[in-house]
């Protein structure tokens, strides 16, 4: 599969060429990595994978939303919101929203 640009983590744009030191990983491999390690985790911890697919979430769903992906998003940031003590999953949320709805007014 060829890929003429990149998403790479903490980046708000994608890139032409893969950073050095970054490696690939598909969506449905890091999703299921990430929600196995969420329902492990002890309240109040996040982990690394989790916090990536938060932000995946957050930067993909604004050029490409899709219902059953902000579904899955919004529902496991609440979720962990009450249910763990995070805020990695709300922060990533209301970051989704800021960039959505500024997006948005650029159509009528």
């Amino acid at each position: 599969m060829t890929c003429s640009q990149y998403w790479v983590k903490d980046n708000d744009a994608p890139v032409d060429v893969a950073p050095p030191g970054c490696f690939h990983e598909s969506y449905a491999v890091l999703r299921l990595k990430a929600l196995y390690q969420r329902q492990q985790s002890a309240p109040g911890v996040c982990s690394y994978n989790t916090s990536v697919l938060y932000q995946f979430w957050s930067h993909f769903l604004v050029r490409n939303f899709n219902i059953r992906m902000y579904d899955e998003f919004h529902l496991f940031a609440l979720e962990d919101s009450h249910n763990k003590l995070l805020e990695v999953g709300v922060s990533n949320l209301i970051k989704f929203y800021g960039v959505f709805t500024v997006g948005s007014k650029r159509f009528p």
